[in-house]
């Protein structure tokens, strides 16, 4: 089991801390989104590898994830890609009684990014 107590989603296939909203609406015509909120601007922190955007999601995800697990992440779209900041968030949980599993995926070759609607 991974995480520490049950989950408000438990029936779901997928965890999740909060919603992500997009900064743009339409990047292309310079349209922010109305919706965009403090927690997605984390989210954009972390993806920019902010120390304060690492802290907060070490803070929020260490008391919910069970000591003496193996942490792994998956890989980014791009093999030649450097440490992301959800990796620094999962190395660092795996010096607290977890065993660091981030070096486990490897990406071979590129796939389209996700967030372009790969």
């Amino acid at each position: 089991m991974v995480f520490v107590k049950d989950t408000e989603n438990e029936d779901q296939n997928v965890w999740y801390l909060s919603e992500y909203r997009p900064y743009w609406n339409s990047k292309h015509m310079r349209v922010k989104n109305p919706d965009f909120d403090e927690f997605s601007g984390e989210v954009l922190g972390l993806k920019q590898n902010k120390p304060e955007s690492v802290n907060q999601f070490f803070d929020i995800i260490n008391s919910l994830v069970h000591k003496g697990i193996v942490i792994c992440v998956v890989p980014s779209h791009d093999p030649d890609s450097s440490v992301s900041g959800i990796t620094l968030v999962a190395q660092r949980l795996a010096r607290n009684d977890r065993f660091n599993g981030t070096e486990c995926l490897h990406r071979k070759y590129a796939v389209q990014k996700l967030a372009d609607g790969g």
